[in-house]
């Protein structure tokens, strides 16, 4: 048996379609993102695959599971969850495992 070989050619995505394929890709993960920030980082994204723009908005949303599992302080939010503080932010002493789960916010995804 004999194999066949050939090459698939693939066209990179320009802008606006990185653009809608990073609004796609957003609207299962909780976000704080403008339209404006969304056009800037498509525009950034210049050269990637929709592969990559998957892996850049998968990274980014578990960045904020990251952040949870590793924070060593958690403050109360306004809606009487628990969030893990940002670098330098006051906040109590507190480990993930002691959070209900129901009682835990992530967080969004953020352009900085």
């Amino acid at each position: 048996m004999s194999k066949l070989q050939g090459r698939i050619h693939l066209t990179i995505p320009d802008e606006k379609n990185r653009l809608k394929y990073i609004e796609n890709q957003l609207k299962t993960v909780p976000h704080l993102l403008s339209e404006q920030q969304m056009k800037e980082i498509a525009l950034r994204s210049e050269g990637f695959t929709p592969a990559d723009l998957t892996v850049l908005v998968r990274d980014s949303a578990m960045e904020l599971v990251r952040r949870v599992q590793y924070a060593k302080k958690f403050r109360k939010t306004g809606s009487g969850k628990w969030r893990a503080c940002e670098d330098g932010e006051e906040g109590e002493d507190k480990q993930l495992m002691q959070i209900e789960s129901a009682e835990l916010e992530v967080g969004e995804v953020t352009f900085k």
